[in-house]
């Protein structure tokens, strides 16, 4: 049983065996007579290798018969499976290594005509699989290359499936566009001739483009892809022919397309990093319609922070460009041209580039006409052309600006020659120097011009030092350091020497000035019919006390920081360190730093003063020689008298060394003093921005010694002096009122503070043996005291003197007010005065004596009681007082005059009246009031 089991199994084993072996002859006259037959009838081989376990057909070395489309292959291998050999198709599973297809577009065009072209493989594919392929075509205007292509196929009846990646892809659309390279990947659907793009990516090495879309007749394909992109602007520019030099990353999307009519593409793009010849766009939308048979268009609308939009639309057209523009800066275009561009303002107008040639007509407007940074406000109409090389023109009939309004034509040849003429108002000349400098990249050594009015320029000649003329008429104006109502003149700049003729007219200056500067220095001839001397030296660096209006001739030289100064002047009035001086003329000269004034003449305080004077403000050497004479002291301080004259030479070092010499005053007298006649000798120092002045001498007649030593800041501004006063005085008649005081004065003051508010503090200290009182029978003897002055008052602090052979003592204040004695309250008390108040009558006394002074009254008040009293005089006999035997009424009114009295003079019971009416003896009471004069 077991051994029939085992034979009938073998022999079903058999019985199979003999079924694969039939279906193997079967298989192999299939592949040998069916598919033999079709790639023989397209491709020859070096090696045909067959399988029949499995079914597979092995082709090496494959080469296609015809030359277009031309395609070899290392190896193909085709696979059929068991369940395809019952369908009718019988697909097959091909894999192909290392194939190269080369495609003629041209050619394969003509065997289309001749209906011999099929893009069909000879046989359906299941799946197919290609490595390391390489595709090779060549059209009319588009050609292909890849490489490295590795892919999955399908083929059934007339459609085709292809999903490919290839390291190594370069495309040409035009020979007038730039290649596309990059790394490519896609699917694809065949239909007939209808290729489906469902989707290919291009990965460049400045782009990614991502599309989809589909293609017909793929030798002399008509294209639509709809397309994202992501590439450098450069990319872009290469591929649209755009001009300028463009930076930064661009997204956009849009749909390209390729007919018979050319190539098209549409679509809109942004950025946020575009930089256009070197200037950045900020934010950036913009459309594209690009058609290689048409106009071209480029659409761009910028943002940048903080400042308006602005608008570019450009035309394309074979040769030539065309666009429109509206708020926008032209800085871009002018870097592209490698011109300096100082314009803040944008402009709205249209451009053209035709032969690479350039034509613009632009408008500026500008609202807000500062200048910022550097940049200058525009507004108006400007013509501009460029020869796409070094020349170009620009012109303008009435172009703003915030320095003026102008007309302006110019043509220029970078880098050889300019010829420019501006004309009209200018409004501000500094700002439209700083704006040719900036403009013409040239640094113009000369000073500056300064102020508003007309001029003329002409710039012409070298591109890089090109010779400048203008005249102009300026109201106001200024040159350098010096600012003026009106200015005319021409100047002329030829490289880096500057010609300059003004003519002035100010109230400070009037004149004609010429100047030539060069690179070795400056030389400036001024003919001045009238200036103020404190405005024309600082404008040479020269600071000096000196002020006031003059005229003359002056010569200026400056090289290398050194400034030389000559001048014959003369004014009717100046001022030095605040002090008037007046009809002076001299020669002036500066040179480094050392100024001199010779055949010095002017007239101060109605005396004149002749002279030389020179000092070096750097090593601070003086020489002086000096002297004057007639100076009207009142002229310095109206209360005081006299005439002065002085001789003063010295030379040395400033606060080293003195000049010396010798004063006198002839008539000198100060308020209730009286006239005299003063001598000495003068000082005179400056050190640390003061100048001092010591004086020692002596009022005439007697020995009235005294010195003044006064420090006074120079210039003679508000800033603090200082005088200090001491001396004596022994003959007192100098000081008073009236004569016969015999004892001696000491005094000691000090002035500190301004102009404004001196501070006045001394102190007077006085003795004598003699001291007679205006008016009075009595006068002070043996009498000493001792005074504070503070400013305008005097205080009496200790006073003791010896009156009728009693003691006296007193204390009080005056107060100085215009000149005199404004206020007063002095007080004196005496004890055992024996006194003759009046003419006949003599009293033993005590008592006070109150003497006050104010703006309502001048009174002598006091309470006099009388120990013994002797009156021999008649009843009705008038008061007179006096101090001499005989009544001598004075010449001119005397301090006094005004004193008014109220005294009482009392007696008890030792009171004597003997007169005409007999002896008597009694009590007596006696009030004095009314005048000094008439009691």
């Amino acid at each position: 049983m077991k051994a029939h089991k085992k034979l009938r199994l073998l022999i079903i084993f058999f019985v199979i065996i003999l079924l694969l072996a039939g279906s193997g002859v079967v298989i192999k006259n299939i592949l040998l007579n069916r598919i033999t037959k079709k790639v023989q009838s397209s491709f020859e081989y070096s090696h045909l290798h067959v399988s029949i376990f499995p079914p597979v057909l092995i082709l090496e070395d494959v080469r296609a018969r015809t030359p277009s489309p031309l395609f070899s292959a290392k190896k193909i291998a085709v696979r059929i499976s068991y369940r395809s050999l019952l369908t009718r198709e019988r697909p097959f599973n091909v894999s192909i290594e290392r194939p190269i297809l080369r495609l003629n577009g041209t050619a394969a065009e003509k065997e289309k005509e001749n209906g011999e072209v099929s893009f069909s493989l000879p046989f359906s594919v299941e799946a197919g699989l290609i490595k390391e392929g390489e595709l090779y075509f060549r059209g009319k205007e588009v050609s292909f290359q890849s490489r490295n292509i590795n892919a999955r196929f399908s083929q059934k009846k007339g459609d085709f499936f292809f999903q490919a990646e290839a390291e190594q892809n370069v495309l040409s659309l035009d020979p007038t566009l730039p290649q596309v390279e990059g790394k490519v990947s896609l699917s694809v659907n065949r239909h007939g001739q209808e290729i489906i793009i469902k989707r290919i990516e291009i990965d460049g090495s400045d782009f990614n483009l991502k599309a989809e879309g589909s293609l017909l007749n793929p030798l002399n394909p008509d294209l639509r892809l709809e397309t994202s992109l992501k590439a450098k602007a450069s990319f872009v520019v290469d591929f649209l022919h755009l001009p300028f030099d463009w930076e930064g990353e661009v997204e956009g999307a849009g749909i390209l397309t390729r007919s018979s009519e050319g190539i098209a593409f549409k679509g809109n793009f942004s950025s946020e990093s575009l930089v256009l010849n070197r200037v950045f766009l900020g934010k950036v939308n913009g459309k594209i319609d690009f058609n290689e048979n048409a106009a071209q268009t480029v659409e761009l609308n910028i943002q940048k922070k903080s400042m308006p939009p602005e608008f570019v639309r450009i035309h394309l057209d074979e040769d030539r460009i065309a666009g429109e523009a509206e708020g926008v800066y032209l800085d871009p275009i002018m870097n592209y041209l490698s011109l300096p561009w100082p314009v803040k303002s944008p402009a709205w107008g249209s451009f053209s580039i035709e032969n690479e040639k350039l034509q613009a007509v632009v408008e500026f407007r500008e609202e807000d006409f500062e200048v910022e940074s550097g940049r200058f406000p525009f507004d108006g109409r400007v013509k501009f052309n460029w020869d796409g090389k070094n020349e170009f023109t620009f012109s303008s009939q009435d172009l703003s600006s915030s320095f003026g309004q102008i007309n302006v034509e110019g043509k220029a040849e970078v880098g050889k020659e300019l010829d420019i003429t501006i004309q009209g108002e200018i409004k501000d000349v500094k700002q439209a120097r700083q704006f040719t400098s900036l403009i013409l990249s040239q640094n113009f050594d000369f000073p500056e011009i300064r102020g508003k009015g007309k001029s003329n320029i002409y710039i012409f000649g070298d591109y890089d030092f090109p010779q400048i003329k203008a005249d102009f008429a300026l109201t106001p104006g200024g040159y350098d350091r010096f600012d003026v109502d009106s200015v005319e003149g021409e100047v002329e700049l030829i490289r880096n020497e500057f010609f300059g003729r003004f003519r002035i007219d100010d109230p400070f200056m009037k004149g004609k000035i010429d100047l030539f500067s060069s690179p070795e220095g400056l030389k400036v001839d001024i003919q001045l019919d009238r200036g103020l001397i404190e405005r024309i030296l600082p404008g040479f660096d020269i600071d000096f006390p000196l002020r006031g209006e003059t005229s003359g001739n002056f010569e200026v030289k400056l090289k290398n920081e050194d400034i030389q100064l000559k001048s014959t002047f003369s004014s009717s009035l100046m001022k030095f360190a605040g002090k008037n001086l007046r009809d002076i003329s001299g020669k002036l000269e500066w040179q480094g730093d050392g100024l001199s004034f010779s055949e010095l003449q002017f007239y101060l305080h109605g005396g004149v003063v002749k002279g030389n004077v020179s000092v070096d403000l750097r090593t601070e050497d003086f020489d002086i020689d000096i002297h004057g004479e007639d100076i009207d002291l009142s002229s310095l301080y109206a209360d005081v008298k006299g005439n002065m004259g002085f001789s003063l030479k010295g030379k040395g070092v400033l606060g080293q060394d003195l000049a010396l010499g010798n004063f006198e005053i002839k008539e000198l007298h100060y308020t209730h003093l009286q006239k005299t006649e003063a001598r000495g000798q003068v000082k005179l120092g400056y050190s640390e921005g003061r100048l001092g002045l010591e004086l020692n001498g002596n009022f005439l007649p007697g020995k009235n010694e005294f010195n003044i030593s006064l420090a006074l800041p120079i210039p003679a501004d508000d800033e603090m002096f200082s005088v200090d006063i001491r001396g004596s005085v022994t003959n007192l008649d100098l000081l008073l009122p009236w004569k016969g005081a015999k004892g001696r004065v000491n005094y000691l003051g000090e002035v500190r503070g301004g102009k404004g508010s001196p501070q006045i503090k001394g102190a007077i200290d006085f003795q004598g043996s003699v001291f007679p009182l205006e008016r009075f029978a009595h006068a002070l003897r043996d009498y000493s005291g001792l005074m504070f002055v503070e400013n305008n008052k005097v205080s009496f602090r200790s006073l003791q003197a010896k009156l009728g052979g009693g003691d006296v003592q007193g204390y009080g204040e005056l107060e100085f007010g215009n000149g005199r004695v404004e206020n007063m309250d002095l007080k004196i008390e005496g004890k055992n005065l024996l006194l003759s108040p009046l003419e006949r009558t003599r009293a033993l006394t005590d008592g006070s004596l109150n003497l006050i002074k104010d703006s309502n009254r001048f009174v002598l008040e006091g309470d006099l009681l009388a120990h013994k009293l002797s009156w021999r005089r008649e009843v009705d006999e008038e008061f007179t007082f006096y101090s001499s035997p005989y009544y001598q009424p004075p010449e001119k009114p005397g301090f006094f005059d005004d004193l008014t009295l109220n005294i009482r003079l009392r007696a008890d019971n030792n009171a004597w009246m003997e007169n005409s009416l007999g002896t008597a003896r009694g009590r007596f009471d006696l009030t004095l009031t009314g005048s000094v004069i008439m009691p």
